[in-house]
């Protein structure tokens, strides 16, 4: 692989993951040619038929944390000051455009992953459920998963997180 391709992160960030090996799309980036390819595609082909079936699970990335911790490899950053609105707006976007693209709107798992997502204010948590909601079916027993460090539960957020629909929480 080539050298690792750094990232600087959000604006006011410090910290940062790390992308290995070449940039997509360039010469050095490997091809999936041959039987090789054909056996790719046909595992893809498998994979789209099952969606269309079981459904999708839809991971939403936080990428900030309190502190950056010298174990973990994840596309992480500390930042003194958050907007929380323009993630808000950004995650509807993305969102929305991720639902004209995904043949099956059947939902039966969101996992909110990072970073540090009980980080995440509430108000935020609420809004990205609620517009999964509004773009794509949410099955009645869909599992809602919040990862959270620690060092960042605090009661009556996790109380609102729940009122939002997370019911399960994945602490380490």
């Amino acid at each position: 692989p080539g050298p690792a391709q750094a990232w600087p992160g959000p604006p006011g960030a410090s910290g940062g993951g790390r992308r290995p090996g070449p940039p997509r799309g360039s010469p050095e980036a490997p091809k999936v040619r041959g039987s090789a390819g054909k056996r790719f595609w046909a595992f893809l082909e498998k994979k789209k038929k099952n969606l269309k079936e079981d459904g999708i699970g839809i991971y939403i990335h936080w990428p900030f944390c309190q502190s950056l911790c010298p174990y973990c490899d994840f596309n992480s950053y500390v930042s003194e000051k958050i907007d929380m609105d323009s993630w808000t707006t950004a995650y509807k976007k993305a969102l929305r455009i991720s639902a004209i693209q995904v043949d099956n709107n059947l939902v039966h798992s969101i996992y909110f992953g990072g970073g540090t997502p009980s980080l995440m204010s509430s108000r935020l948590v609420y809004e990205v459920i609620n517009e999964i909601s509004k773009e794509f079916k949410v099955s009645s027993d869909a599992e809602i998963s919040l990862e959270a460090n620690p060092t960042s539960v605090e009661y009556g957020k996790f109380k609102s997180y729940s009122a939002s629909g997370v019911n399960r929480c994945s602490l380490g």
